[in-house]
């Protein structure tokens, strides 16, 4: 296949059992098996949004995304994963789709001991919302509701241009293309694509246990998933909603309609927890 070039163009804290206090989020984590996370926090929150993002980005390109979350009274904790941001040598390698669910489940334990009583929804985006219905389909009856954002779920495409929009907003654009943690890797292509061919037949066998309300977006013109693909998938979900937004690209929460994305998603994340 030829390769297919996915890179577009506060403080720190790891995860897993030992904690050490950052300014404003924890590390936890053996040193080597640590990651790296992010923690927003609402004034009064009255849920709590675990953010799993994508092949290539790190949990820091998603602040204004955050943003809106915690205004609405959600707490926001963000991992970097494996091979991303400061989680490791951030070349996009990772094991296995399930590696990445290993880590947000240990963050998830996190986040339901330290509140309890807040319902939690995970909002996953491409790799992140494969991740996500991994997360779900394991633990059953724990999660309030998933936002799954450009999963890959045809699996790896045939051909991607190299001048292909992954976003049109200039400000994520900038972002990405001077941040010095960016990945730009073909071993970590060829993980990402290796993970998802192994992951994605033991999600077509569970998708039907995926019991929260599920939230499907894509942007129109996202150039890993054609929307007859997503449609047809969203159809598999027990309780599954797909919105299409016209005219969006495959970074969908750093669209340059971020806004009425996130719009969406607040109002689906408050339905939930009232």
């Amino acid at each position: 296949m030829q390769r297919i070039r996915l890179r577009r163009g506060q403080s720190p804290h790891r995860a897993g059992g030992k904690i050490e206090r950052g300014p404003t989020v924890p590390y936890f984590g053996e040193p080597s098996s640590s990651f790296f996370y992010r923690r927003w926090a609402a004034a009064e929150p009255s849920s709590a949004v675990l953010l799993l993002h994508g092949w290539g980005e790190q949990s820091g390109y998603f602040h204004r995304f955050a943003a809106e979350l915690t205004r609405d009274g959600s707490d926001v904790w963000a991992p970097d994963h494996v091979g991303h941001g400061l989680s490791g040598r951030h070349d996009g390698v990772f094991d296995s789709v399930d590696q990445l669910v290993d880590n947000a489940e240990a963050l998830l334990g996190r986040i339901t001991a330290e509140q309890p009583r807040l319902p939690v929804i995970v909002v996953g985006h491409s790799l992140g919302g494969l991740t996500a219905l991994g997360l779900a389909a394991r633990n059953p009856g724990v999660l309030r509701g998933l936002v799954v954002s450009g999963a890959p779920v045809a699996g790896p495409p045939d051909h991607v241009d190299d001048d292909a929009v992954w976003s049109d907003d200039e400000s994520y654009v900038d972002n990405v293309t001077h941040d010095p943690l960016a990945v730009d890797s073909e071993e970590g292509e060829a993980a990402l694509w290796r993970a998802v061919s192994a992951f994605l037949p033991g999600l077509e066998a569970t998708t039907a246990a995926i019991d929260p309300a599920t939230l499907v977006i894509y942007g129109e013109h996202d150039v890993l998933t054609d929307m007859k693909r997503a449609a047809q998938w969203t159809s598999t979900l027990p309780n599954g909603r797909l919105v299409v937004f016209p005219g969006g690209y495959h970074d969908i929460l750093n669209d340059s309609n971020h806004r009425a994305v996130a719009a969406e998603i607040t109002a689906f994340v408050r339905e939930l927890r009232n």
